[in-house]
């Protein structure tokens, strides 16, 4: 029966920003920023060396692409019950 002892090695920051401004007779208006930036992401299939796979991309799938940073900003508007968001990723 073949067996799966890959290994993956990942090492990183993560952070998170957030603001919101006082409310106005608009509404009430926030921003949210989210970022992730690897430093590391080695993969290792035995019996190969270790892989090293940050700045990989490449086509195929999503496993594949290993970004250094990623991120992800999103601004908020909300009245009563109403409400809408614009997001845009890196």
């Amino acid at each position: 029966m073949p067996r799966n002892i890959a290994s993956i090695e990942a090492e990183g920051f993560d952070f998170t920003f957030g603001y919101r401004l006082q409310e106005t007779a608009w509404g009430s208006f926030s921003v949210v920023w989210d970022s992730t930036y690897l430093t590391k992401f080695i993969v290792e299939k035995p019996p190969q060396e270790p892989d090293e796979r940050v700045g990989l991309y490449r086509g195929g799938s999503a496993r594949d692409n290993n970004w250094r940073l990623r991120s992800n900003l999103m601004g908020n508007w909300e009245l009563g019950d109403v409400g809408s968001s614009v997001a845009m990723r890196y």
